[in-house]
């Protein structure tokens, strides 16, 4: 028997399979490099080649950014807010007497009616509840 090591002496494994006498790896085997790219996601895929090529990445980054302001600059034509004409109005509003035939009698049928007389008006529809109403008009 081989005498205990002390703390100077480093301790002495045996790292041979008594069976077949070939010594026995404690490191797992490594993991085959397609199997690893199998496992990753494709944004990992993704995120992964492009911080091991960022010359590459950086280049994209500057052209994207560099065509953006091209196209900001003037190489496009913009407006800020284009005129929409849209030929409808919407008329609501609240009447707080928690009765619909009220609402419609002295809101809803008024103002239909006065919508109605207007000229330029193709349809006029209208909707009430106990408390609330409102006035569809269409214009030509």
């Amino acid at each position: 028997m081989p005498p205990a090591p002390t703390d100077t002496d480093t301790a002495i494994v045996d790292t041979t399979d008594t069976d077949t006498a070939e010594p026995i790896d404690a490191r797992p085997a490594p993991r085959d490099h397609d199997d690893h790219l199998r496992s990753m996601s494709p944004i990992t895929k993704l995120a992964t080649a492009a911080a091991s090529h960022w010359k590459v990445t950086l280049a994209l980054w500057g052209v994207v950014i560099a065509v953006g302001l091209l196209a900001y600059g003037g190489g496009l034509r913009r407006e800020g807010f284009p005129p929409v004409n849209l030929p409808i109005v919407v008329v609501d509003g609240t009447y707080f007497v928690d009765d619909l035939a009220r609402v419609d009698q002295d809101v809803t049928i008024p103002l239909t009616e006065a919508y109605a007389d207007t000229d330029g008006v193709v349809d006029v529809r209208s909707f009430a509840l106990e408390n609330t109403f409102a006035v569809v008009v269409e214009f030509d």
